[in-house]
């Protein structure tokens, strides 16, 4: 079993790389056991999701209320 230093590293790396296989695995193994890491990598997804989409989309000037919204669907995920 993998530590959660490693399992959030795996998660930050997947947002950018590809994953191997066997770490896959092992991301996957982890995150069905440790709820914390889970919630992490939840968290991290849709941070990715709505910064892609807001960055393509959305004005500078735009960005209070991006904040406002990424907290508010980031505390619904708890």
């Amino acid at each position: 079993m993998i530590s959660c230093k490693r399992s959030a590293a795996l998660v930050l790396k997947s947002q950018d790389l590809p994953l191997r296989r066997k770490e896959k695995i092992q991301l996957k193994l982890h995150t069905k056991m440790c709820a914390v890491c889970k919630t992490f990598e939840q968290q991290t997804n849709l941070v990715e999701e709505v910064l892609k989409q807001r960055l393509s989309t959305e004005k500078p000037e735009d960005l209070s209320t991006f904040k406002i919204e990424t907290i508010t669907k980031l505390s619904e995920l708890n």
